[in-house]
């Protein structure tokens, strides 16, 4: 990749895993079949071992961010700790618990074709198409042979994805903490499948956000409607957003 002068970055949301990386157009057949090298994860069990600190301090760093904290708080009230209420990070009690096997299970249940997709931009379609076929075959996840798996051959059979859709429920809940305090209202908003979508996501930008103190100096950028609306009636609110968060539920 660095040959490519590929910058690789790796992304997880409640909904999917993204493998991403911005190239030179000359290096994407390289670049194609380096994504089709990860769908066989060198998972030995001194990557796993190593990656739990890591893992830890991104857990902590989720509950200390106030903000990180709040949007968590507001999936896992709003579906009630089933499907989009999950957190996407690990329990502190799973934090160095989890083993090969089981990354091993999960990549086999998961990476399925009707799981993956492959997205260029920037791209001649047909260019995209012609790597596709050569790289992702239609029977390239039916049976993984890679070596470095220890799972018998029952356990490899690709199991059942999760679907159930997410029921919002909505509630309140209130959490201790040091600092300022934080408020989130959240409503019950459009699926990405919903033609009201867009006009959602419109609305959120419409409200946009601002802080009170930015690096560029007092009250500059206050002239969204969240800041001419809820900044300007007193000095106790020093900032506020809107957050739009669409799901295929």
């Amino acid at each position: 990749m660095e040959v490519a002068t590929a910058a690789f970055d790796v992304s997880a949301s409640r909904e999917n895993i993204s493998y991403s990386g911005q190239l030179m157009p000359d290096y994407l057949e390289d670049y194609v079949w380096m994504l089709r090298d990860l769908m066989h994860p060198l998972a030995w069990e001194y990557i796993v071992r190593d990656a739990a600190p890591q893992v830890a301090a991104e857990v902590h760093e989720a509950e200390t961010n106030p903000a990180t904290a709040l949007v968590e708080a507001i999936h896992r009230e709003a579906y009630r700790d089933e499907g989009l209420g999950n957190s996407i990070f690990c329990p502190n009690y799973r934090v160095g618990a989890v083993t090969r096997e089981a990354i091993i299970r999960y990549h086999h249940e998961r990476y399925q074709a009707s799981n993956v997709a492959l997205v260029g931009y920037g791209i001649k379609h047909e260019q995209l198409v012609a790597h596709a076929n050569k790289y992702f075959p239609a029977d390239a996840f039916a049976e993984d042979k890679a070596p470095w798996t220890t799972l018998e051959a029952a356990d490899r059979k690709p199991g059942a994805v999760y679907t159930a859709a997410s029921s919002y429920t909505g509630g309140e809940l209130r959490l201790p903490g040091p600092g300022n305090s934080r408020v989130a209202l959240a409503f019950e908003g459009a699926s990405l499948d919903d033609p009201d979508v867009f006009a959602v996501r419109t609305l959120s930008s419409l409200l946009g956000g601002a802080a009170r103190f930015t690096r560029d100096g007092p009250g500059v950028g206050l002239r969204s409607r969240l800041a001419r609306n809820v900044l300007a009636k007193g000095d106790y609110v020093l900032a506020s957003s809107a957050l739009n968060a669409s799901y295929s539920d």
